[in-house]
Formats: structure tokens, C-alpha cells, sequence
């Protein structure tokens, strides 16, 4: 087709010419072979319509005002071919004989050809509305249902003849003025049916005619081919206003609004006529139904879109003549839909809330679940999760619920001094409830537990555990002195006897039972406090009378007192066995070696333990070593060292149970053992700055600070092995060190080196923290460790500097210019400096912060390995940072917040980053004249005054590198 003249139908050479063309408009062909030759009398052969718009494919994609439409490419060429075969056979101009095999052979092959779908429907069906030509949407849309135009649009095409195409393209005054003269028309005409419709609901599509209606053979007169897209306000307007257009008299009307536009701008020769003028209607003739048949026919409106005739299953027939997934009713649960619903509305349930089931096959009721339990009551509603299921609620008297399984268990109990609960008397699992109760305890009927028995005992010392087998009763384990304890252990006075006389009373009366005198009866003499004939002598006990004294006034006891025992006619005082301590004797033993102790050696305390001998139960003195802690006084439930033990003689005894005594102290928890003996928290100094907290301090008393030092002081943390000493100032000494300390050392007066410079330079890069870079890099003459930026010589010179601004630099010298302070400036220029307020406080933004957010500015104690505190001029006028970002004024007004934001690098430098310093002054003055102004520790603008000390900042000048800087 290519190379033949515009305009005419032009019949291929071959067949193959037309499967190349077929193809190129997307239709599956298949490939055969006919007789080369067609007759040359349909080579002349006019087209009877639409050939203006077959020209848009071969001259490329239309031009468009407003909204793109759909494109015409490709409308022509299966015209074309159609035309052309028809009027091939059609026409008045019969072929010669000769040519008849040759016509009936392309018609068959096309025959065969057109029984396939023409066009393949899937293929870019997303960019349908531009891809496809107009002929490949109508076939897929009347066949497949894809690439149908919306239901409110409508279409209109015409040639505007004569028209000067290029001159009307080419200037957009021209252009714009046609195509809205082209809009007002057609608005016009079409709101007499929709008043809706205005120029925002048209837009144009446009491109170069082929000349086949000109007056004029001419490249200047070839026309110009519009396409117009209407969107009217609904389906049923859209058929209006095409059956109004279809029998308007719109292209007279055209040509009579377009012509006096037309001949005044020169953009056409001759009349203007409007030619092949057509509506797109009833494309769509035909109803779609994605979820059932669609309806045809006279029951298919003509503007088509979704109708549906029947619905498949699981959908219903709506009265909008839709199908709507079938939605099931259902009581207590979820209703069944689409397919699962076979009637729309009616009671069908796909499945049930907890607490119900499926009460039939067919589902159509949701039933309350039944559940079972054992030694219980079942749950019911939504607790019963599962029908017929074994699932309790709450369990009888003696079980508990599982919760594991939803099933009562019989309770389990424990009892610590006695017999458990079982079953109805165990009411609570897990529970201490007792049965019945060990001897020394007793049934507490609040709890259930056994509780300890608590004695009573007048003028004694009430007995313990099983010594006191019933509560609150008067049992006592030993009395007051001189009173006695009797068999029903209860402390009574003693009463002594006394034969032949008359017995002792009172204090006299030490012993209870004994054999004591006041006086003696006639013909009877004392003796050791007894009343005895002439006979043998007894001491602490009964002497021998005068029949049985074989030698009168030697001792010879029959009986001795309490306390003692019979030895050889000897009362001996009893003595008994004692670990940890003095063993009792004398009435404080009962028995010759039983073990009871008098008095408790050091670091242990008396503790009555019951002994069974052959005289029953009774109860002895024993010692027990104490037991302390170490705790921290503040905090008792906190251990902060080694508690003292009944044995640790060398350091510190426990003297006392249970008393907070300890041996030594957690150092590194930050406690030291007082002269109480208990820890308390260690207490660091700093003579030169702030000490550390009690947790960092491990050694107490000791010198171990933090930052910041004061002024004139930095925080060394080991010895000083670089210390030159000055002005009387001795290094401190390396033992300062120990256990971690650090000493704020005095640097006005001493020059130290905090870091190694040397060490690690193969990889600093890595190696080094940022601190030291920072040290190193101001401190040492090769400038080691400094992030290479700018030479002297380059910063130096790279502004027009003033003295003032030069000397800032740090590493300039100013000599009628700005120049670099080392010849010949190849250095590493560093120039952070400090920018000072008064009491050592600098101006401070955060370390390291991201550049998307601008951190407030704010005063913070100098330190010089702060790198948030390190500033420097640049040649444009700001005041940068070591991370890039410049000082930043929000609000250039009284009460701006003073950030830190990314440096302006490129183009002009913003006026918030404009902040000069005037040394004089000693003022930052925004752009705007306004002053950086300490308010509570923040920095914001406020007006200048010189009297406002809060205004005042110092920016102390860096030396040069080559020698050392403090800070």
C-alpha cells in the first residue's frame, strides 16, 4: 500500500501484499499462494467513503485536544479491501474474462481466511482505547465482549476539505482557536437534547486528510480529518443525542461557524466543506453478562452494557436485570452465598458462631450446642465450643477445672506440718488445707493450715514445737530464777523440807524439794543448812547421821542437792558438754555430760532443741551460729557484699543473728565496708571537675572523675607517659589509675599527650574512633588522623576576606589579603573553632545527626571531643559544621529557633545561612541584623543590644597547624 496514490483503492499486486496488510492490522491469517495478476480497471477505482480516515495509520498517531480517544488507525485498510471487492464485482465496469479464476481464487482464499476470528481479542486489552483500531474494537466487542466504548460516549467523525493542515497545526494560536470554534458548534448542538454537556465534556482528535475531497490539488489543501469524543450525563441521553445528530444538518452548520475563522486566518482555500460527517451509534448493540445468559434482542436496549436474560448458579435475577451472588439468611451464624446458597433469601447457613452447629445436613438452622461434664456443670452458649463435647463450666465441691481440656479434676492439696485435705475437704486446688495437724501445731479454722503452737508461761520461758502440744497453753520449757518448774511444767515457788527443824522460805529456799533449814529442832545441830544429829558433815548435800558417820565431822553425804551428783560420799557439782560455747554446770546441768551450754562463744546465740532420754522428752541449750547479711541499707533487698559468718574472726564475727554485718563490700557495684562493718556506697572526689557516680566508683575515697573537667583541665584515663612537667605541677601519679579512674589533669599549665598519634596509623581511617581523629588532628604538626578537605592555600584564598574574617580562619594570615599562614600553604587547613558563651558553655548541635532533620541548637559544657561543638567559616558566608550542615536561622525575627541544616552548596547560599561574627562586638548577626541570644539554655534571635550580655560569644581563634592547641 505504501508508495501508491492517497485516496484511491489500490488493489495489491498479490495475495501476499494482502496477508501483509491484514497482518499489520492484528488479523490471524493463514498463508496461501494466488494468481499474481488483478484487472487493472479496479486500480482506479474511487472509495466510496471513509479514505480520509484510512490516511491516519500511514501518517502516523493523530494529534489530540483534551483527552486522548481512541485512535482511527486501521479503520481504512479493512474498508479498503472490502470497498475494493466490492466494487470489484459490483461494478457497472465488468473485468475481462481472463481475470475471473484469479477473482474467484482471492475470494475463496478470504472466505476461507475470514472463517477464523479476525483479531485476537487479549492482546494489549489494557491500552485497548489507543491500541486497537476502530474496526478491531467493534468486531471484539460485538464478539467477545472486550474493547467496547463507555456507554454514555459518543462519536462523531467529518473532513474539514480545503483546509491548509500544516498552517493550522503549526501555530497553536491557529490550532487552539479552530479546535475550540470546532467545541462551541458542536456544544451547541448537542445541549439542545443534553443540557449537561459542555466543552469539558468534548474533546477532539485530529489529523492531516488525504486530499480526496479538495478543490485543489495542492499539499496546502488536503483537509483536515476530527474525530470528536461526547460524553454525555447518561446511557439513556447518549441514544438521544445520537439519533438528534445522525438527523441534524451539523455539517451545514460547521461550514457556516468554522468559515469566517477559517478565511481570516488564511487557513483555507476556497469554501470550507464538511465532508462524510458520522455518528458511532449502537457499537455496543449488543448486552454482556458475566454471571449468566445476556439478554438479545429486543430485550438488549441499544446502547447495550450489563443485561442479563438468566443467572447461573449461586446468582439471582435482580429487577435491574443484573445477576447478584445469592445471599442466604441464617440464625446464629454465617449465611451460605453464591453457590452455596441455591436460593437467594432463603434460610441456608455455611457455617455457625461458636456455641452453635449444623442442626440438619442441608443447613439451613444453626442449633444451640449440648455439652457434657462429669463432676461438674456443662457449659452452654459460645463456653460450649464444640456439640456433645465433654466440656465443663464449673466443677463441683473437691474439683477444679482444666483448662487445658475444659474437664473437673479432683482437687490435689498439700499441708506443710500436718495431714492434707483430700476431696471434699480440699476445697481449692493447689491449696494448703489441712486434715489434721503434727504435735506443736494446731488447726487454724480460717485458713485450714497448720500454724505453729504459741505457749504461754508465768515467770518463765514458754516451751516451742512439740515441747508445746497445745496452743496457747501455760507450758513452760525452764522458769525465772528461783522459781520451780513442776511436773505440769508451770513455774511455781520452791519449797524446801527440812527434817528435824523447820524448812527454809524464800531466797533461802534455792532449790525446790531440797533439804534446806531455817532452824533445827532440840538435840539437832546445822549443817550445811541441814538439821542432822552429831555426826559426818555434807557439803551441797545430806550428811550421814551420827549412827551412820563412822568418824563424826568427816564429810560423808548420803543425798546431794540439785546440781549435784554422789561421788565417794562427795556431792560433785554437775557439768555438762557444750560446742561453741561455756557448758552449763551446777543446777544449769541435770545430768553429768549431757550437752547444755551456759554461754554462747562469739558469733553464736542460744537455741532450745528438744532431747529425748530415758526420762522422756525434755529440752536443751544449745549454740547456733548466727546467720547475718549484707545488705544495702537504703535498699534491703539489695546484696551488696560478703556477709559476716559466725567464724570470720579475722575480718568481722556476726555477733549477731540476723543482723545486716558484713566482711567485705561488691567494689565494683560501687559499695566500701564502713567502720560499722556494713557496705555503704562508695564516694569518689575530682579536685579538678565532677566526680563519677557511686556505681562507677569502684574504690571509695579515691580520685576518679568525668566530664567535664573544669576549665583549663582535660579527663586523662591512663599514666601520662608524655607529661612534661610545668610550673611546679607534678604528673599525678600512675597508681591514680588503678581500677579504672580517670583524673581530670591540669593542661593550661602541663602539655600531655591523651592519645597515641603514632599508634595505628597503617589503618586509621578504621582504627581510630572519632575522638582521636579529632586530637590527633588539631594536636600534632603532620596533621595525622584529619579528614583531608581544603589547603591552606585554597581556603585562604578561595574568599575576598577582611582581616577579621581571615584571622577566623585559623590557619591565615592577612597581609593586605587573606593568605596561607605556613608557605607555601600546601597543608591541610583544619579551622573548627569553638563558638564560646561565658562559664565554659559553647554552642552545641547534636553529634552526627541525619541531614533530613534540623537539630536545635543549644549550649552545652565545651569539650573538645565534641565534635557537635566544632565550627568553620566558609567562603560563602556561612557557618559550617564538621558533617556538613550549616547554622540555620527558621525564622530570621526575634524569637527564631537557631538549627543546624545541610549547607547550601550549589547556587546562591539561602539568607537563614547567612550569620556573620563581628569580633568587636562579639556578635553572630543573622542576615537580617538580628542576634544569636542565649534564652534558658536555648539559642534563638533576638534584636541586637550591646548592653544584653547573653548576646556576647567568643570565638577564640585556632592557631596554625604546626603547633599545639588546647581547649
Amino acid at each position: 500500500w505504501r508508495g501508491q496514490l492517497v485516496g484511491r483503492v489500490v488493489v495489491p499486486d498479490t495475495c501476499a501484499e494482502v496477508s501483509t496488510y491484514f497482518a499489520r492490522d492484528e488479523m490471524v491469517l493463514g498463508s496461501g499462494q494466488a494468481e499474481p495478476m488483478l484487472p487493472e480497471e479496479f486500480q482506479e477505482q474511487e472509495s466510496l467513503t471513509e479514505m480520509d480516515a484510512a490516511d491516519g495509520e500511514s501518517r502516523g498517531p493523530p494529534r489530540k485536544k483534551g483527552l486522548s480517544i481512541l485512535t482511527l488507525a486501521g479503520v481504512g485498510a479493512v474498508a479498503l479491501v472490502l470497498v475494493g471487492l466490492t466494487a470489484a464485482f459490483g461494478t457497472a465496469r465488468q473485468p475481462q474474462a481472463r481475470h475471473a479464476p484469479a477473482l474467484a481464487q482471492m475470494a475463496s482464499t478470504i472466505s476461507e481466511v475470514l472463517e477464523q476470528d479476525p483479531y485476537d481479542c487479549d492482546d494489549q486489552l489494557a491500552n485497548a482505547a489507543y491500541a486497537w483500531s476502530l474496526h478491531k474494537k467493534m468486531w471484539c466487542c460485538a464478539n467477545k465482549g472486550h474493547g467496547c466504548p463507555l456507554a454514555e460516549e459518543v462519536y462523531m467523525t467529518f473532513v474539514l476539505a480545503n483546509v491548509n493542515y500544516n498552517k493550522a497545526a503549526r501555530t497553536e494560536e491557529n490550532l487552539k482557536g479552530l479546535l475550540n470554534k470546532i467545541t462551541d458548534s458542536v456544544v451547541a448542538e448537542v445541549q439542545l437534547q443534553d443540557p449537561q454537556v459542555n466543552d469539558e465534556k468534548v474533546s477532539i482528535d485530529y489529523w492531516e486528510g488525504s486530499g480526496i475531497h479538495s478543490d485543489h490539488d495542492s499539499a496546502d489543501s488536503r483537509g483536515m480529518v476530527c474525530r470528536v469524543r461526547i460524553t454525555t450525563s447518561s446511557m439513556v441521553m447518549r441514544d438521544t443525542v445520537m439519533a438528534a445528530l445522525e438527523e441534524s444538518n451539523l455539517e451545514f452548520t460547521l461550514a457556516e461557524d468554522l468559515q469566517p475563522f477559517l478565511h481570516d486566518h488564511e487557513l483555507v482555500h476556497g469554501d470550507v466543506r464538511v465532508k462524510d460527517l458520522t455518528v458511532e451509534a449502537k457499537i455496543v448493540d449488543r448486552c454482556s453478562c458475566p454471571d449468566g445468559v445476556a439478554e438479545d434482542g429486543d430485550g438488549c436496549p441499544a446502547w447495550g452494557g450489563l443485561m442479563c436474560k438468566t443467572c447461573k448458579d449461586g446468582f439471582h435475577l435482580t429487577s435491574g436485570k443484573h445477576c447478584e451472588s445469592n445471599v442466604c439468611n441464617c440464625d446464629n451464624g454465617s449465611p451460605a452465598t453464591g453457590i452455596s446458597c441455591p436460593q437467594h433469601g432463603a434460610r441456608t447457613c455455611a457455617s455457625c458462631i461458636e456455641g452453635f452447629h449444623m442442626h440438619d445436613v442441608a443447613g439451613t438452622n444453626c442449633a444451640p450446642n449440648q455439652c457434657l461434664c462429669v463432676n461438674g456443670t456443662a457449659a452452654s452458649g459460645r463456653g460450649c465450643y464444640m456439640h456433645e463435647g465433654y466440656i465443663c463450666n464449673e466443677c463441683n465441691r473437691g474439683y477444679h477445672l482444666d483448662h487445658t481440656d475444659k474437664t473437673c479434676r479432683e482437687n490435689e492439696c498439700f499441708c506443710n506440718s500436718g495431714k492434707k485435705a483430700a476431696k471434699d475437704f480440699c476445697t481449692k486446688h493447689g491449696a494448703e488445707i489441712c486434715e489434721s495437724c503434727d504435735l506443736g501445731f494446731h488447726l487454724d479454722p480460717s485458713t485450714g493450715t497448720c500454724e505453729p503452737n504459741v505457749c504461754l508461761c508465768e515467770h518463765g520461758v514458754p516451751a516451742e514445737g512439740r515441747m508445746c502440744h497445745i496452743d496457747n497453753a501455760n507450758i513452760c520449757a525452764y522458769c525465772d530464777e528461783g522459781l520451780l518448774l513442776s511436773s505440769d511444767r508451770t513455774c511455781g515457788k520452791l519449797h524446801c523440807v527440812c527434817p528435824h527443824g523447820i524448812p527454809a522460805r524464800g531466797e533461802d529456799c534455792d532449790t525446790h524439794g531440797a533439804v534446806v533449814c531455817e532452824s533445827c529442832d532440840h538435840g539437832y545441830h546445822m549443817n550445811s543448812k541441814q538439821c542432822v544429829d552429831i555426826g559426818c558433815s555434807c557439803q551441797n548435800g545430806i550428811a550421814a547421821g551420827e549412827a551412820d558417820c563412822p568418824v563424826k565431822g568427816e564429810e560423808l553425804c548420803i543425798d546431794c542437792h540439785f546440781g549435784y551428783t554422789l561421788q565417794g560420799g562427795s556431792c560433785i557439782i554437775n557439768e555438762c558438754t557444750c560446742e561453741h560455747g561455756k557448758p552449763a554446770e551446777g543446777a544449769m546441768c541435770r545430768s553429768p555430760g549431757v550437752h547444755s551450754c551456759g554461754s554462747c562463744h562469739t558469733g553464736y546465740h542460744h537455741k532450745l532443741v528438744p532431747v529425748v532420754d530415758e526420762e522422756g522428752e525434755k529440752l536443751t541449750v544449745t549454740c547456733q551460729p548466727n546467720v547475718c547479711k549484707c545488705r544495702d541499707p537504703s535498699d534491703p533487698d539489695r546484696e551488696v557484699g560478703v556477709p559476716a559468718t559466725a567464724e570470720s574472726h579475722d575480718i568481722q564475727v556476726c555477733h549477731t543473728d540476723g543482723g545486716n554485718i558484713c566482711q567485705s563490700c561488691y567494689g565494683e557495684k560501687g559499695f566500701h565496708l564502713d567502720h560499722g562493718y556494713t557496705c555503704s556506697k562508695n564516694v569518689c572526689k575530682c579536685e579538678h571537675g565532677v566526680a563519677v557516680d557511686s556505681n562507677d566508683c569502684p574504690v571509695h575515697d579515691a580520685e576518679n572523675c568525668q566530664e567535664p573537667c573544669a576549665d583549663g583541665y582535660f579527663l586523662a584515663d591512663k599514666p601520662l607517659e608524655h607529661w612534661v612537667q610545668g610550673q611546679g605541677v607534678a604528673p599525678p601519679k600512675p597508681e591514680m589509675f588503678e581500677n579504672g579512674a580517670k583524673v581530670c589533669v591540669e593542661s593550661v599549665l602541663t602539655t600531655t599527650l591523651p592519645f597515641d598519634c603514632n599508634s595505628g596509623q597503617a589503618n586509621w581511617e578504621t582504627a581510630w574512633s572519632r575522638r582521636k581523629k579529632q586530637w590527633c588532628c588539631h594536636n600534632t604538626r603532620e596533621g595525622v588522623g584529619c579528614v583531608p578537605t581544603h589547603t591552606q592555600k585554597e581556603l585562604c584564598t578561595s574568599g575576598d576576606f577582611n582581616s577579621e574574617q581571615c584571622e577566623l580562619v585559623g590557619c591565615c594570615k592577612y597581609a593586605g589579603s587573606c593568605q596561607p599562614a605556613n608557605d607555601p600553604g600546601d597543608r591541610i587547613c583544619h579551622v573548627e573553632f569553638n563558638i564560646k558563651f561565658r562559664n565554659n558553655m559553647c554552642l552545641t548541635v547534636p553529634e552526627e545527626s541525619a541531614s533530613s532533620v534540623s537539630p536545635v541548637a543549644y549550649l552545652d559544657v565545651c569539650r573538645f571531643t565534641n565534635t557537635g561543638q566544632d565550627w568553620a567559616p566558609t567562603a560563602r558566608g556561612q557557618v559550617e559544621d564538621t558533617m556538613g550542615n550549616c547554622l540555620n536561622v527558621e525564622s530570621d525575627a526575634p524569637g527564631g529557633e537557631v538549627t543546624s541544616k545541610l549547607c547550601d552548596d550549589e547556587g546562591d547560599v539561602s539568607d537563614s545561612q547567612k550569620i556573620s561574627y563581628e569580633p568587636r562586638t562579639m556578635r553572630l548577626r543573622s542576615h537580617a541584623g538580628n542576634c544569636l541570644a542565649v534564652m534558658e539554655n536555648n539559642i534563638v534571635l533576638d534584636s541586637c543590644d550591646m548592653a544584653n550580655t547573653n548576646q556576647q560569644w567568643l570565638v577564640p581563634p585556632v592557631n596554625p597547624v604546626g603547633t599545639l592547641t588546647t581547649r
